[in-house]
């Protein structure tokens, strides 16, 4: 119930300021390791609330994220304060890539970067009502993003220290704000003129401001963000401006000086507290954001939590168990099905990272076969701690804790049995054994697979071919350096055959050991036969270990020898566009090749949506790749118009006949899902057309 001084506060004239419907939707995407960097350099600290209110004053602030590597100690103590001024923390994890010689991290200056990227070009598509979006950064990478935002009508203003901001990105977008000048000044700034009806009305206000206060949750103090959202529901059409005041800080703090409240800046954000409340340092006092903060940062000692944190840990040990590796996206995709602590799954997400950062699973580097180029590449993945006191507690003790029921992969598989049938009418067939080692394989069942192809082995010892199975088995067990062992073995016994080495060359260079594969690469290629089919492979594998190692010129040289032997071959001609690409472009193409060997996967939409909008942010025109696949994933959540827009970008960059009917045939198909005829009868004719010209050729 308000009390007299709400109702006074009501009563205050209009003065025609915009309703809060009349105001544009404005989306805020914070850069926060660059903002937070650029400011350190001069000894300050990034205030969240001051940001949050000039975005503000652009309009009705609907989406405002900040990204991140959360996980950096220097980063760690920041989301609390950004939850509590009401910005949403996106964590952007470090990315690793293998090194020469070892999988070693390393850090990518852009994976928040294109992460934010690709966020605002989502939001451009997905949410056209807003209008205006500011960044915060001063990295001229940007310019990429606010060159596509722009042609879409969307207003771009960018926030940046002065002393870092790129003159690039200043030319670029339509309004600047320095923090240093505009949001936070260093500099005193003039007092607003007194109110011409002697502050009284400024009076109600702050008597009203101690009133929300005493009413919140913390009773002596509370953020300035809620107290402006408090006065904004309260008073109609609130705003500080009337009153001569530029921000509501500046409000805030003639309050302080007419003796109603106390302001301060704790942990990032700004307080106003009861005059009678003693302001402790943050190393003395912790505030509430910092409280809620430290009791995220490890799970509950509770028994309800200590059994659900065993149940997890139990299934992710059948987990592991059952699959090479699991990634944090798999653990939680396989917890929401199988009903693991029935939580939304943003909730369980942080609740799966909380026990992650307890220290309950470890973050580690697992080398992978991409599945758009089948180039080497490392992912991050998870690994039970074993040697935390919770995971020894619960796999020492399974039945302390009921585990979740977890159902393994049907033994019974039709396929395998009726090959075992036909190995059993010939089981001194090798290349029957051999059949029977590929179907294992397809399971992951890797040693009965091993089993199969040794017993090939026995009964071809003269075939070198059928030992390279066995150490590329090994290899993909994880058992590297058995495989590594075996390699050596076969090419002691076979030295004049090329395929022991490139075996071999190929296991380390998939483990991203480049330097050591080359030679067994090269000495494959001296010994493979030009005539040969595997010839044109082995220097296609060979040229990717020379880029890899960084030798432009060595990877040129393989390249154009391949090309002279066979100028259409698919392989090479691929690498030779790769060579005549900028690094943008590069990193382009590999993204948009990643999106497009996710299509048809429905567990892998988001992720397909993130890769293909993060290549066209670094590059529009690299390939028709990443807008097809766009197209393909916005198909699948139903999203026919921006289904529609990305298909239509497809078509104008894609010139094979072939790809081009089938995009022109989806989109027919779209457009009569959008009841848009002229335009599916337009797409029809096209792949008519096209089928004609197939067939002539």
């Amino acid at each position: 119930m308000l009390s007299e001084s709400s109702l006074l506060v009501r009563g205050l004239p209009d003065r025609s300021q915009p309703s809060a419907e009349a105001r544009e939707d404005v989306a805020l995407f914070l850069d926060w390791e660059n903002i937070k960097s650029s400011l350190s350099d001069h000894g300050l600290a990034p205030n969240v609330s001051s940001l949050r209110e000039a975005a503000e004053e652009f309009g009705r602030l609907v989406v405002a994220r900040a990204y991140a590597d959360w996980q950096d100690a220097w980063l760690r103590g920041d989301p609390p304060n950004l939850y509590a001024a009401g910005i949403e923390p996106v964590y952007v994890p470090t990315r690793v890539f293998g090194a020469r010689g070892a999988i070693l991290p390393e850090r990518r200056k852009n994976s928040v970067d294109v992460k934010l990227a690709a966020d605002c070009i989502e939001c451009c598509h997905a949410y056209p009502h807003i209008r205006t979006f500011i960044l915060v950064s001063g990295d001229g990478d940007f310019v990429h993003v606010v060159n596509i935002l722009r042609p879409y009508g969307k207003r771009v203003v960018v926030i940046g220290a002065s002393w870092s901001f790129s003159a690039y990105l200043r030319e670029t977008v339509d309004q600047v704000l320095y923090y240093d000048r505009d949001v936070e000044p260093l500099t005193p700034q003039p007092a607003p003129p007194a109110p011409t009806n002697g502050g009284v009305e400024l009076d109600r206000i702050f008597a009203l401001v101690v009133e929300i206060i005493r009413e919140g949750r913390l009773k002596d103090r509370a953020l300035l963000t809620w107290i402006k959202d408090e006065l904004a529901q309260r008073i109609e059409n609130f705003d500080h401006k009337r009153y001569g005041f530029t921000k509501f800080k500046a409000l805030m703090l003639e309050a302080e000086r007419r003796g109603y409240i106390k302001v301060a800046t704790y942990g990032l954000v700004d307080w106003a507290y009861l005059p009678h409340v003693h302001l402790a340092s943050p190393e003395a006092e912790q505030l509430p954001a910092d409280a809620e903060a430290a009791d995220k940062a490890a799970p509950d000692a509770s028994d309800e939590e200590a059994r659900r944190i065993s149940e997890l840990i139990q299934f992710a040990n059948n987990l592991e168990a059952s699959n090479d590796h699991v990634s944090f996206n798999f653990l939680l995709d396989e917890c929401l099905r199988a009903g693991v602590w029935r939580l939304p799954r943003n909730q369980l997400a942080d609740r799966i990272n909380e026990i992650i950062d307890a220290g309950v699973f470890l973050r580690v580097a697992h080398p992978w076969q991409d599945r758009g180029t089948g180039e080497p590449i490392t992912i991050r993945t998870l690994k039970l701690n074993r040697q935390h006191p919770l995971v020894i507690a619960t796999l020492g003790q399974p039945r302390s804790a009921p585990a979740v029921k977890w159902t393994p992969p049907p033994s019974r598989d039709a396929t395998l049995e009726q090959t075992l049938d036909e190995l059993a009418a010939n089981p001194s067939d090798a290349e029957a054994h051999l059949q029977a080692a590929r179907r294992y394989l397809q399971l992951k069942r890797y040693d009965e697979a091993l089993e199969h192809q040794k017993r090939a082995v026995a009964l071809a010892p003269n075939e070198p071919v059928y030992r390279t199975y066995v150490a590329r088995t090994l290899a993909q067990a994880g058992r590297i350096e058995a495989a590594e062992e075996y390699c050596q073995e076969t090419i002691s016994l076979f030295p004049d055959d090329y395929r022991p080495r490139s075996a071999l060359g190929m296991i380390l260079y998939q483990q991203g050991r480049y330097a050591e594969a080359l030679p067994y690469l090269l000495g494959a290629i001296e010994r493979c036969p030009q005539n040969s089919p595997d010839y044109l492979m082995q220097m296609t594998i060979l040229a990717r270990a020379y880029r890899d190692l960084g030798d432009e010129a060595g990877m040129r040289r393989v390249v154009e020898e391949g090309l002279r032997i066979d100028p259409r071959h698919d392989g090479l001609l691929e690498l030779r566009r790769w060579l005549d690409l900028n690094p943008n472009q590069r990193e382009a193409l590999a993204l948009a090749k990643q999106a497009a060997s996710m299509i048809g996967k429905a567990e892998e939409v988001e992720e397909l949506i993130h890769y293909a909008s993060s290549a066209i942010v670094l590059d529009p025109d690299i390939s028709y790749l990443p807008y097809y696949a766009l197209g393909e994933a916005y198909k699948a959540q139903q999203r026919w118009d921006l289904a529609a827009d990305a298909l239509e970008k497809a078509a104008q960059r894609c010139d094979n006949p072939g790809t081009l009917r089938i995009i022109y045939s989806n989109l027919r198909n779209v457009y009569t899902r959008l009841n848009r005829m002229d335009k599916a009868d337009e797409a029809q004719r096209k792949v008519e057309r096209l089928t004609t010209e197939l067939h002539r050729q």
